[in-house]
């Protein structure tokens, strides 16, 4: 009988057992989300950005203006949210050369992981390029 209380009585210790882990292991899940969350997100804003680029650039190898191929861009990138900047190079350069759409975003992060971390470098800049050969020159 002596040896069966002194069992229950330990048993009553552990009732707070998963509580505890469950407060340590939480916070190391979150943190994991959240980064899984705003990395999806930057990497769609990425993506986005890279098809903006090679949108303009795709419009500007056939001859266009070079305010053409700034609001191609702009407009096939507006579904990242922010300011893009666009540069256009080389855009009344001669048959053969090299025509360059570059795209830059500050990704600002969603999630409250993200934004501390963005906290301390003001966002997270995506920028992407693409070149491609003028096929006719417009200017």
């Amino acid at each position: 009988m002596e040896i069966q209380r002194v069992i229950r009585l330990l048993r009553r210790g552990e009732r707070g057992q998963s509580l505890v882990e469950f407060a340590l292991v939480l916070p190391l899940f979150l943190i994991l989300v959240f980064g899984i969350v705003d990395f999806g997100n930057a990497l769609q804003d990425y993506i986005t950005l890279s098809n903006a680029a090679r949108e303009g650039a795709r419009l500007g190898v056939t001859g266009v203006p070079e305010a053409t191929i700034r609001q191609r861009t702009l407009d096939t990138a507006a579904a990242v949210g922010g300011p893009v900047t666009v540069t256009v190079t080389n855009a009344c350069g001669q048959v053969g050369q090299s025509l360059r759409v570059q795209a830059r975003y500050t990704y600002q992060p969603i999630t409250p992981l993200g934004s501390f971390i963005a906290g301390i470098s003001g966002g997270i800049p995506l920028s992407v390029s693409a070149d491609m050969r003028l096929e006719k020159t417009g200017c």
